[in-house]
């Protein structure tokens, strides 16, 4: 209250400057100079296409890099040309083909190839660099074996001349198992039964060559399924050792990665199933490329946060290149010359500011320094709709807001408990106090073309105390004290601790900066975080395959067999109306374990100065910055 106080007096000393005698305003500066001032909520971690995965790194990474796909400034699905002029299918819509243009170019003038995609692709993917949006590029044939560092399917299971089908050789323990599950002989001395369950618990993918030599010379080390004769147990380990002596080289091409260039602009996608809608999603920025010889300059493909992607240093190929970075203050690109369509950029800057608080976002806006904002706290609607209806923008807006949950922590391993939290939760309510402008959330999955989710939320505080209970915890007695973890102030944190309150949750807030609020999550350092997934493209399984096991923006610690299995059932179906009945069988299984409790179906509600043209309502809000102009 507070806050919301000082703001309002703030408003109405901004409303009396507005309309009186005063200097030029930063905006109207800005106006002259051909310069847009954005609100961009956040300081980003970093600039490099393949370490981030937030939607404030994403806005300032769409003006200096392109991809094959550009987006539309009115149509969220049209597919516009970028580095590729075209592109062509087969029948079955696995392999594609993407003709880029000969005049593409880095912005340091060397030359743009496919070549350039291969590799970006390639460090994506690549283990050593741990991407967390590696599976983005899951739908690539092999893809996901050579990121997941799969080495017998690679080494053995690939080679059509091996003498087992990987549909048996499959079934051996590759990736590890529990290994007290591991049975000894009597005859097992306590060494031999030491190293029998660390070979176990490994799989024979992560055994390194002295243990690989151990099993050769000893094969009862290690536990085969009976379908796996003794023969083929010696090739297969034969050859991971092999692997190992030499150093682990790269399996890149041993895996037949599905992209290749067929020559300098021409580039192959093939896929593991029919993707229809790919050209929608090579628009996201982790299927950028990257200047491989800017990249290798700093140092090697898999080296993480080097000089390359820094101000001065850092080539792309959008519409912009990168000017000026003053951390905590703005980063600012300007326009690029070597762009292939350079003559169509309408501004001469941007410059993003990292404002994470979103009343002092909005103080700026109504202050004249900045013709956007990244957000608008919604209970501040009515008072912006109220004073300046011609600044505010409510549109549609595909994404979730949620609370995620970390499974490992105490109580919250149970499905009870967590499903207790999302039945407690009066989503209208919040909907109408807090997140006024959105709608109350029945799934995980906001309605998209055809696609309807199971509506399976709803309020029950008596039902939710019931499943306390039986869980063991009354009352929410023999609970620990939790943690909200959060980026910024709203009021959803406060209203959620209160919530909480009622089944008897004790209930603390932590707020930590952008980077270390993410860095939190996917090392599984939180209890409870505050969090929201914006529709990289517009399909169902931008919302649901993200919590898969070992997706870097899962970082729940859940996993179900059962649900990726109907993943990976629903993506081989050619039909869109079974394809969406399976992915509804597998959002029911979500919303069953409840690892991520869904609150609200989000809606774009922002600051937005009438000069700025060139900005259309988008659902996935990606404005192609090149489009953009200033009209004063």
């Amino acid at each position: 209250m507070l806050e919301l106080a000082r703001f309002t007096a703030i408003l109405m000393a901004g409303c009396s400057v507005l309309t009186g005698c005063r200097r030029e305003t930063p905006v109207e500066s800005a106006n002259r100079e051909g310069v847009l001032l954005v609100g961009n909520s956040a300081e980003p971690r970093a600039l490099d296409p393949h370490l981030v995965t937030g939607v404030p790194e994403s806005k300032i990474l769409s003006s200096v890099f392109e991809g094959l796909v550009a987006d539309h400034p009115s149509g969220d699905d049209v597919m516009a040309p970028g580095v590729a002029v075209r592109w062509e299918h087969d029948a079955d819509m696995k392999q594609w083909v993407f003709h880029l243009r000969g005049d593409a170019r880095w912005s340091d003038g060397e030359p743009l190839t496919a070549a350039d995609f291969v590799f970006s692709y390639q460090r994506m993917l690549h283990p050593s660099l741990a991407a967390a949006y590696a599976p983005m590029l899951y739908p690539i044939r092999n893809a996901e074996a050579y990121n997941r560092d799969e080495r017998g399917r690679m080494l053995c299971g690939m080679d059509p001349a091996f003498p087992l089908g990987w549909d048996i050789l499959g079934n051996a323990n590759f990736r590890g198992t529990d290994a007290t599950s591991v049975a000894s002989p009597a005859t097992d001395d306590d060494d031999r039964t030491r190293l029998r369950r660390e070979f176990a618990a490994k799989g024979l993918d992560r055994l390194d060559a002295a243990a690989l030599r151990a099993i050769l010379d000893d094969p009862d080390l290690f536990d085969w399924p009976d379908a796996v004769p003794a023969a083929v147990r010696g090739i297969v380990v034969g050859r991971l050792l092999a692997h190992a002596e030499a150093g682990a080289p790269d399996l890149f091409d041993r895996a037949d990665v599905g992209v290749r260039a067929r020559d300098p602009h021409t580039l192959e996608i093939s896929l593991r199933e029919p993707m229809p809608y790919l050209p929608s999603v090579v628009r996201h920025f982790t299927w950028y490329p990257v200047p491989r010889h800017v990249v290798l300059r700093h140092g090697a493909m898999t080296d993480r946060f080097t000089g390359w992607s820094e101000a001065g240093t850092l080539v792309g190929n959008g519409p912009f290149v990168l000017n000026t970075w003053r951390f905590n203050h703005f980063i600012e690109v300007v326009g690029n010359p070597r762009y292939w369509d350079a003559a169509s950029v309408g501004l001469k800057a941007v410059r993003f500011h990292p404002i994470e608080n979103p009343y002092t976002e909005a103080r700026s806006f109504l202050a004249g320094q900045l013709h956007t904002t990244y957000t608008l706290p919604p209970e501040l609607l009515g008072r912006m709709r109220e004073r300046h209806p011609e600044f505010l923008k409510v549109e549609p807006y595909v994404g979730t807001a949620f609370l995620r949950l970390n499974v490992n922590r105490a109580g919250l391993d149970d499905p009870r408990v967590r499903c207790a939290i999302s039945l407690a939760i009066h989503r209208e309510d919040y909907c109408r106090y807090i997140y006024e402008g959105y709608q109350p959330a029945q799934g995980m999955t906001p309605d998209l073309a055809s696609y309807r989710g199971p509506r399976m939320l709803r309020h029950d505080l008596d039902e939710a105390r019931a499943l306390l209970a039986d869980a063991g915890y009354p009352g929410g007695a023999g609970l620990p004290s939790y943690a909200i973890l959060t980026s910024r102030p709203h009021p959803v944190s406060d209203a959620l601790q209160q919530t909480l309150r009622l089944l008897g949750l004790r209930v603390t807030i932590e707020r930590k900066d952008w980077g270390s609020y993410i860095a939190a999550q996917q090392e599984l350092r939180f209890d409870m975080a505050i969090g929201s997934w914006i529709g990289d493209y517009l399909d169902p399984t931008t919302f649901l395959d993200m919590w898969t096991r070992g997706n870097g923006n899962n970082n729940t610690g859940w996993d179900s067999p059962a649900y990726e299995a109907l993943l990976r059932e629903a993506a081989l179906q050619p039909d869109t109306a079974a394809r969406f009945a399976t992915l509804v069988r597998a959002e029911r299984i979500l919303l069953e374990e409840m690892p991520v409790v869904p609150i609200a179906w989000n809606s774009r509600i922002y600051l937005h100065r009438p000069e700025v043209r060139g900005w259309h309502p988008l659902v996935l809000d990606n404005h192609p910055w090149k489009a953009v102009r200033l009209d004063p």
